[in-house]
């Protein structure tokens, strides 16, 4: 094509049969939807004109790529973001946009940032609004690389002030950095880019964030003082994956406009080596893992293409000890897996590991014994692994070559010598899978009359019932004779169905041989394009073919295949047609070979795009009326004979969607391409280094495609005809019947755009009350036609004002149709199906729709572009202000259809008649209709604003919900004024009482909405009566904290507005008045409130912990845990972070200090014993309330632990002496809760993170406790040692002088004179873990020592 450079072609179009047809072909659609695209936003038509033709373009994609030049690119990117980031666009539209976008995107390297830079802000302000109203995400991942290097430093500006340790809000600044930060960027721009951000969050896990960073930017960002010198954990299937994405960056990928690695930051092949012996330890251990081999063999087949020499031996020896094992089949399954993801990298010529090659014949030969009838897993591996290697390699015997060809190395010698054996190989596999058939034969069991004479009968007939005239006979014998029902009877049966066989297989056969003439598909698989009689195929094992010189040989019809063609149908099909059209007008009885020889020719019924044949007969056409003409007659006549609308409901399937394929086949057969090309592709070398198979393979999938896609979705009248016929058979008497022609509708009315509209008005039809002549069984088809079941959308939840403002409004009225019972169980789960799936799918439907100055601006820039030119001339001036009139009316049109719905569903509300399901389903609906840019008609604010009252409890739970949201909707916006938190002083922002509004409105002011809330909530009586409703419990002792009533009063935050609810909760909280369930209660309800204030009230934190304090000596044990859980949250905020203020809230470490000091009767003890009990509550010596306190702090430790931002600080370690007195302790058999709190501390804080400067304290306490005189102490030292080295490994590793003091401590416990202090248990594990190899490591011990371990680790025999 002359003009431009294309983008990026696909390039399977240019190996075609046709290809030569495709240019003019991509040019005259990409000038059609340049025109009608621009046009339809110029003339302001959002739905259906751009969004249509967006649709186009996305096709377009598919069949053609980028086939158009960098400027039109640049615009259709432009257009798609202006549409993208409309105001109040609806979500469907906006997701469709976005997809669109997404794909024109993904090819980074076609658009530099200097040739596109899109504004981040719309994009952000889209981002808000969706994400955080809960509407579904859209992925906006794909748009980071083309933000300005400007846009850093504003996003950073804005959501610094975010980063708050304290605040909910933080995960919200980290979410938007990840989303939005540009990293691709050239080094000149980096100062202004991502060094800003470093240093401040950092610290923070924005580890998505730092990953896209890293590899966009590698060799540019040094990361030595952002993350710690100790050893990363490795993830091991991406890993590997990761790096030869770096290779292939850094070798192999076409330069373009995206910043070179430095050739000093690039990977050299020592690096590989090292990086692969460091990983392929873990991925060996992981083959065999419970988890699956799957994660091993990606991992594994990565690092062979990195370094075959390194990955291949070891997977190598595993699978040569797999094949010779019969006892571990899983071991075999496992290896041969990985085995299959190497297969590409061991048999291409490769100088790393030549020898590889030579193990592919060892390896086919030992892999056939897997093909095992008793062994389905292992059989299905074996095959898909001989597959694997027969099509990489060519099943050639190149024995005699050498005697030919004198430049052949060593190795390919003996490769030539051992192709001899694929012979054998192939013979031997044969023979395996003859046994495997006749292993799996099902033998059918038969009455005690029938004998096996007759089963050989059967097959004596299908062998000879191979002519009309054998045919014939058959049927003159069954027919005049009069047979007895035991034996004669049965014989001549099996003989008719024998012959029903024989037929349906010649009619198969004819199927077939119709595809095989009239479809265009290629005739070879080869692994090269040459023959291998003048080549030597073991130089083509695992070669790739070249795209560019494929070879493809196509079968394309011919004029004589043609030919051919249309005498069979005129011999087999026509005649066929006329008997049915005889039959129908009741000249003559049908048969029902009719139909089986329809169904075979269902191959010829595709429009041939490329073949022409003149004035012949359209079969297509012929066979839609004929059938339109049965379908009457059987359903008028004999709606019973099922059998044949079976066929019927096939034929219209195919008439509507074969277009050479079907979906479904195309589909599966996609989906194995993608797998197979997964598992043997070279991401190390890309460029499409596929086997010519596979390539020849992808070609066959592009044509098919191209018919779906082409062909396949252009709405026709034949098509409208034959959605009516499925609609019929659809509703017609017999269930297996309607649901598969329901299937058919269903997967027409999502192939053939606005199809719906057609039918939705004779559906609702027949679900009207004034249908009086209707079945319940078309009553139900009609149900299941709006629900589709198996369809991603349904008819019922259309996004269309006209279908939704029919079928809602339907629903509901078929409740007073004379054919609806709820009697029917069948009939009431159909209707909660229909109105889930509303609900499920529902999207609000849009009203307003505005084209912006943006959206003109760019569409005026595509409709005068060339290359090619767009079809159709620029609107003038009095089409625009058409356009922008017509957008207008329509947009008055929607709000008046919006308002029509909800009175329709009012009116049917009204109707006295109406059963109950059906008045909560319109509840239902019209709380749907809820939305914020158009106000609830006031008749709906007044049904359900009485509906809080409702005797139905599930329609005053939709009440409640719907005025929630009706309030939310009329609160009038306030005014906000931006301002610092350091300009209002503390204690007003924390006290200062909510004054009142100066714009209370009056009530003449008022909207009819907002007279309507106020008068009911005005009244006593209402009030009294919603209270009442409000106060009954749901689900009788299984109530809890309702958000939907919540949201019914919700308040915000604000303290100020809250501070009387807290100065009353503080009012004694802990009085004993109650009883203990009572003030744990009330601390409950206080902690709640406190929580959800989080920094805002340090103030409050001090008053409540100074009020606890005294309290800490609580019997009761609920009051207790309470106490503990209010004091984490009173102490949450105490972090210290770098550079800031200490928190104005209350400090552990005080508090800590305090209540040491009220424990110091109990440090001097050597172990302390739990003597205080809730019946022993006079006593108040020192002791008994040290203990008291003591068991409250256990639960503050406790519930502090998995809770608070930070590590446990130092003087809360100081109470670890305590801890480790009080769990060892022996006592009797009964529960002793101080005993267990005491043990889950010690567990939990051995867990927690510790500071280098923590870790001294800690092992002085250990070691402390290492000298107790109960060893039972000194076995929880060790127990707690191994927990905290195990959770704090690398922070220890950084402080040597530490290791050697815990190293020492071990060393003295394990020289302890208790032999229970590890010593046992050690040798106990060594002995496991060196089980297998016993005999070789029993021979480093001396009899004597071997006598120690039998007498220390063998028990002694009862009858010694």
């Amino acid at each position: 094509m002359v003009g431009f450079t294309p983008q990026k072609e696909i390039v399977y179009n240019g190996l075609l049969p046709y290809s030569h047809r495709l240019d003019r072909e991509a040019t005259e659609l990409l000038a059609e939807i340049k025109a009608n695209l621009s046009r339809a936003v110029l003339v302001k038509e959002l739905w259906p004109g751009v969004a249509f033709w967006s649709r186009k373009l996305f096709s377009f994609l598919k069949l053609y790529g980028r086939r158009f030049s960098k400027e039109d690119h640049i615009l259709f990117i432009k257009l798609l973001y202006e549409l993208v980031t409309l105001p109040n666009l609806e979500a469907n539209m906006m997701q469709s946009y976005a997809r669109l976008l997404i794909q024109l995107l993904k090819k980074k390297e076609l658009l530099s940032r200097d040739d596109l830079q899109l504004p981040w802000r719309p994009l952000y302000d889209l981002y808000e609004r969706v994400v955080y109203s809960k509407t579904e995400h859209l992925g906006l991942i794909w748009f980071p690389k083309y933000f300005p290097a400007s846009s850093t430093k504003e996003m950073l500006d804005e959501w610094r002030p975010l980063l708050c340790v304290f605040d909910v809000v933080m995960q919200k600044a980290i979410s938007n950095m990840e989303l939005f930060l540009p990293t691709i960027m050239p080094p000149e721009e980096h100062s202004q880019a991502f060094h800003d951000c470093l240093p401040d969050v950092v610290s923070q896990h924005l580890v998505n964030l730092f990953a896209r960073l890293a590899n966009d930017n590698i060799g540019y960002v040094d990361w030595t003082p952002y993350i710690p010198t100790s050893r990363l954990m490795r993830l091991l299937q991406r890993l590997p994956a990761s790096v030869v994405r770096r290779v292939h960056r850094e070798r192999h990928a076409d330069p373009c406009w995206i910043t070179l690695v430095p050739e000093r930051q690039r990977l050299t092949d020592d690096d590989l080596q090292e990086f692969t012996r460091s990983l392929i330890g873990a991925a060996l251990l992981a083959m065999f893992s419970k988890t699956g081999s799957t994660d091993a063999a990606y991992a594994l087949q990565n690092l062979a293409l990195l370094t075959p020499e390194l990955a291949i031996p070891p997977v190598l020896e595993k699978t040569y000890a797999a094949m010779e094992t019969l006892t571990e089949p899983h071991t075999l399954t496992a290896t041969l897996t990985c085995m299959i993801g190497m297969a590409r990298s061991l048999v291409s010529p490769n100088n790393h590991y030549p020898e590889g090659r030579a193990h592919v014949l060892p390896l086919l030969m030992g892999s056939l014994p897997g093909v095992d009838p008793n062994d389905f897993s292992k059989c299905m591996i074996t095959f898909q692994f001989i597959t694997t290697f027969t099509t990489l390699v060519p099943l050639a015997d190149c024995s005699s070559a050498p005697s030919r060809h004198g430049d052949l190395t060593e190795i390919e010698n003996d490769l030539c010598f051992a192709s001899a054996q694929f012979e054998d190989f192939v013979l031997q596999f044969l023979d395996r899978c003859f046994a495997l058939i006749d292993s799996s034969t099902l033998e059918q069991t038969r009455d005690e009359m029938e004998t096996d004479t007759q089963t050989h009968l059967e097959s004596l007939v299908e062998l000879g019932l191979s002519s009309t005239l054998a045919l014939q006979k058959v049927y003159n014998f069954a027919t005049s004779n009069i047979f007895e029902t035991c034996v004669s009877g049965r014989m001549v049966a099996d003989m008719c169905r024998a012959a029903a066989k024989a037929y349906a297989l010649a009619c198969n056969l004819l199927e077939h041989t119709l595809r095989s003439l009239s479809l265009i598909y290629p005739t070879e698989y080869r692994s090269t394009s040459g023959g291998f009689d003048t080549d030597l195929p073991i130089r083509d094992w695992g070669r790739a073919g070249d795209v560019a010189a494929l070879g493809v040989h196509w079968h394309v019809p011919g004029k004589e295949e043609e030919n051919f063609v249309f005498q069979l149908l005129s011999r087999l099909l026509h005649p066929e047609l006329q008997r049915i059209e005889g039959h129908v007008s009741g000249d003559q009885p049908m048969s029902s070979t009719a139909f089986l020889e329809l169904e075979a020719c269902c191959p010829l019924w595709m429009d041939h795009t490329y073949l022409t044949y003149d004035s012949r007969e359209n079969y297509r056409e012929s066979i839609c009326q004929t059938m339109r003409l049965l379908l009457h007659h059987i359903l008028e006549h004999s709606e019973d004979d099922t059998k044949s609308l079976f066929v019927i409901i096939k034929i219209i399937s195919d008439l509507m969607f074969f277009r050479g394929t079907h979906k479904k086949e195309f589909d599966s057969r996609w989906k194995s391409f993608t797998l197979v090309k997964k598992s043997m592709e070279n991401r190390l070398h890309g460029k499409k280094q596929h086997i010519r198979a596979l390539l020849i393979d992808r070609v066959l999938l592009q044509h098919e495609m191209r018919k779906l896609v082409v062909e396949g979705s252009e709405y026709k009248v034949v098509h409208q005809e034959l959605l009516c016929n499925l609609l019929l058979l659809s509703t017609s008497t017999y269930s297996q019947v309607r649901s598969r022609a329901q299937n058919v509708l269903t997967a027409a009315l999502g192939t053939y755009s606005f199809s719906y509209r057609d039918l939705i008005p004779r559906i609702v039809r027949l679900l009207s009350p004034q249908h009086t002549n209707g079945t319940q069984q078309q009553f139900k088809g009609a149900l299941y036609c709006l629900l589709a079941v198996y369809s991603s959308a349904s008819l019922a939840s259309a996004r269309d004002w006209d279908c939704v403002g029919e079928v809602w409004p339907a629903l509901v009225r078929c409740g007073l149709s004379p054919t609806m019972t709820l009697e029917e169980p069948s009939i009431g789960r159909l209707l909660d199906d229909i109105t889930d799936r509303i609900h499920r799918q529902h999207d609000t439907i849009g009203i307003y729709f505005t084209i912006t100055e943006g959206c003109v601006e760019v569409a005026n820039q595509i409709i005068q572009s060339e290359n090619p030119t767009p079809c159709l001339e620029v609107p003038s001036i009095e089409e625009l202000k058409e356009g922008l009139q017509r957008q207008r009316i329509r947009n008055v049109v929607s709000a008046r259809k919006y308002e029509k719905l909800v009175n329709d569903l009012l009116d049917c509300l009204e109707d006295k008649d109406l059963p109950w399901k059906f008045e909560h389903m319109a509840t239902d609906l019209l709380s749907l209709q809820l939305r914020d840019d158009h106000p609830l008609p006031p008749d709906a604010v007044l049904y359900f604003t009485q509906s809080l009252i409702h005797d139905s409890i599930s329609i005053r739970k939709v009440a409640i919900s719907a005025v929630a949201g009706i309030l939310k909707q009329l609160k009038r916006p306030r005014k906000k004024v931006a301002m610092k938190p350091s300009d209002i002083s503390e204690e007003m922002m924390i006290h200062a009482a909510s004054e009142k509004p100066k714009d209370d409105l009056s009530y003449e002011e008022m909207s009819e909405g907002e007279k309507i809330i106020f008068e009911y909530f005005s009244d006593a009586e209402f009030i009294d009566q919603l209270i009442e409703f409000l106060s009954l419990e749901d689900r009788k002792g299984k109530d809890s904290f309702n958000p939907r009533r919540f949201c019914l009063f919700k308040e915000g935050r604000d303290p100020r507005k809250l501070h009387w609810l807290f100065e009353l909760l503080m009012e004694s909280p802990l009085s004993g008045e109650g009883g203990s369930f009572r003030d744990a209660s009330l601390l409950y309800v206080l902690q709640g409130g406190l929580a959800q204030q989080q920094w805002r009230v340090s103030e409050l934190l001090h008053r409540l912990l100074a009020y606890l304090e005294p309290k800490l000596t609580q019997v009761y044990k609920n009051v207790r845990e309470r106490i503990g859980s209010v004091l984490t949250y009173i102490f949450m905020i105490d972090v210290a972070l770098p550079n800031t203020h200490p928190t104005s809230s209350p400090h552990v470490a005080e508090f800590v200090t305090r209540v040491l000091e009220r424990l110091k009767p109990l440090t001097s003890e050597p172990e302390i014993h739990n003597h205080v009990h809730e019946e022993n509550t006079q006593e108040t010596d020192e002791r008994t309330q040290a203990v008291k306190l003591l068991k409250t702090v256990l639960k503050w430790l406790m519930a502090s632990a998995g809770r608070t931002f930070t590590t446990p600080v130092q003087q809360q370690l100081q109470l670890l002496p305590l801890l480790f007195k009080i769990a060892p302790v022996e006592i009797d058999e009964s529960y002793d809760e101080m005993k267990q709190d005491a043990r889950t501390c010690l567990s939990l804080m051995s867990q927690g993170l510790l500071y280098p400067e923590h870790i001294p304290l800690v092992l002085a306490a250990l070691e402390e406790m290492a000298s107790s005189r109960s060893w039972h102490a000194r076995f929880s030292v060790l127990t707690y040692l191994q927990i905290m080295v195990f959770y704090n490994l690398f922070t220890l590793l950084s402080v040597p002088a530490e290791v050697i003091r815990i190293r020492k401590l071990v060393m003295q416990l394990l020289l302890d004179e208790q032999l229970e202090m590890t010593v046992k248990k050690t040798l106990s594990e060594f002995r496991r873990t060196h089980h297998d190899n016993w005999q070789e490591h029993r021979q480093s011990f001396t009899d004597d020592q071997l006598l120690v371990l039998t007498d220390l680790l063998v028990s002694p025999c009862y009858y010694a």
